[in-house]
């Protein structure tokens, strides 16, 4: 199985591993490990237009499923299944994921 995450991601665990640790160093340190187990999903310019056309409650929801479809993602990691229902890719919580990964 292969883990991907949004890009932006990255920037707030930097960010919040800076601020409560108070050392760029460990900041870089967690980016570099969580590198090592899971993939950028990155967003493409046709990622932002489709998700905008949709016009849906939460835009940043429909940006993630726009693009986990369309690098072919098995499945969404959320702890709120609900936040992407209607999108068509398939949910599942982290502790549904660790079961289907263990």
């Amino acid at each position: 199985m292969v883990l991907y995450q949004h890009l932006l991601c990255y920037e707030c665990i930097f960010y919040l591993v800076r601020k409560y640790t108070h050392s760029t160093e460990l900041a870089y340190k967690a980016v570099g490990k969580l590198l090592e187990i899971v993939k950028v999903c990155s967003v493409a310019n046709n990622d932002i237009l489709i998700a905008f056309q949709k016009k849906a409650k939460d835009f940043e929801d429909c940006l993630v499923a726009t693009c986990a479809k369309s690098i072919h993602c098995d499945y969404i990691a959320t702890r709120n299944k609900r936040d992407f229902e209607g999108f068509g890719i398939s949910v599942l919580t982290p502790t549904e994921i660790l079961l289907k990964i263990i």
